[in-house]
């Protein structure tokens, strides 16, 4: 844990349900924050998967839980994880915000909007955090909004291209793609040459991927780089994961040129198609120069349901799980979110034309 608090820092108040403690993170609060989350969401989380998300990442972690004092019982739970970030050139600090809950049996009490405001009391102090980010669902953004200062910037849009007997042709490639099985330097001078192209990303240097995909203890990803034949220097480079035919890109970045990114993409496909992959799958920012080329090359936008029928879809797919059948469950609406503790900058609109983000930056 490179970056967690280890100083203390509390607030203890009392409300009509009893006496209350808002603080960090220490060691041994996993196993109970492991039990709020399965009765939050439902589901379970791994302790691997906990421990590689906020203790290993190399960048540290930002968490603070509310306990009942009484009986030291987690109840809710505000936390980020912390990156380097490009801003116009400038390094800077970002936290993306993820895992907000709270118990089924206190919402509604405030708790966790009390929570999250002295999280951002407390990092509002230290000068080096100033920025944040996330994708909440409709109900959390709604709260965000009203309570918390939550911003929507950007537009996602989730793009999919199926392959067809007369969409795989030959071509004459400019590149050559190779399979990464190692990050190296390359990928730091990659991201360097293009930071006029990114100017509000999360760094994608050797220890961000290390930790995002090499070191990832549940999900095995492909990495594929692709190099020019005359210099044979890094251009780009995309991560995938393979499921049932299906190739979910989770991460791209490509230097800003549509005849690169094209070749990339073309080589790609061929390259799946041999796989016996029937569907290519992708999330970006819809203003974002890469989605424009992928529209060009007959990636078209996922029409996603209204979202009561989202909704509906949602419940039946938890009863079938429930009743022990694999249902696949359509997300509900992701929101891309921004906060600024600087009352001035950026504007909105400049982070909504420019901020740049993929799958690789939540858990979609």
């Amino acid at each position: 844990m490179k970056d967690a608090e280890k100083n203390g820092v509390e607030k203890c108040f009392q409300t009509v349900r009893g006496k209350f403690r808002i603080r960090t993170f220490t060691p041994g609060d996993e196993i109970s924050f492991l039990s709020l989350w399965k009765s939050a969401f439902k589901q379970e989380m791994s302790l691997p998967y906990f421990y590689w998300k906020y203790l290993e990442n190399p960048f540290g972690c930002q968490i603070f839980l509310c306990e009942e004092e009484s009986s030291g019982k987690i109840i809710a739970f505000f936390a980020g994880v912390p990156y380097k970030a490009n801003y116009k050139g400038t390094i800077i600090n970002i936290t993306q915000l993820m895992d907000s809950m709270s118990h089924p049996l206190y919402r509604g009490t405030g708790l966790f909007v009390s929570t999250a405001q002295f999280f951002f009391e407390h990092y509002g102090q230290r000068r080096e955090y100033n920025y944040y980010y996330g994708f909440p669902g409709i109900f959390h953004f709604k709260l965000g909004n009203k309570y918390l200062n939550y911003n929507r910037v950007s537009n996602p849009v989730f793009l999919s291209y199926r392959f067809t007997k007369d969409n795989v042709s030959g071509q004459l490639f400019q590149g050559r793609i190779d399979r990464v099985f190692e990050i190296n330097t390359d990928f730091n001078d990659l991201f360097k040459t293009c930071l006029s192209d990114y100017p509000f990303s999360v760094i994608r240097n050797k220890d961000f991927l290390d930790w995002r995909f090499i070191n990832h203890p549940e999900k095995k990803y492909e990495i594929w780089g692709y190099y020019s034949k005359v210099s044979d220097k890094l251009k780009g480079y995309i991560v995938f994961s393979r499921e049932n035919k299906v190739a979910q890109i989770v991460d791209i970045f490509v230097v800003h040129s549509k005849e690169i990114i094209k070749d990339f993409i073309l080589q790609l496909r061929q390259m799946l198609h041999k796989g016996r992959i029937r569907k290519i799958q992708v999330l970006l920012p819809d203003n974002h120069f890469i989605t424009h080329t992928l529209f060009s090359l007959g990636f078209t936008p996922i029409r996603q349901p209204a979202y009561i029928v989202r909704k509906i879809l949602y419940i039946i797919g938890r009863l079938f799980a429930f009743t022990g059948y694999k249902a696949v469950t359509l997300p509900l609406e992701i929101i891309p979110t921004f906060r600024s503790l600087y009352d001035t900058k950026p504007s909105l609109e400049w982070v909504s034309d420019n901020i740049f983000y993929t799958m690789a930056d939540g858990d979609f």
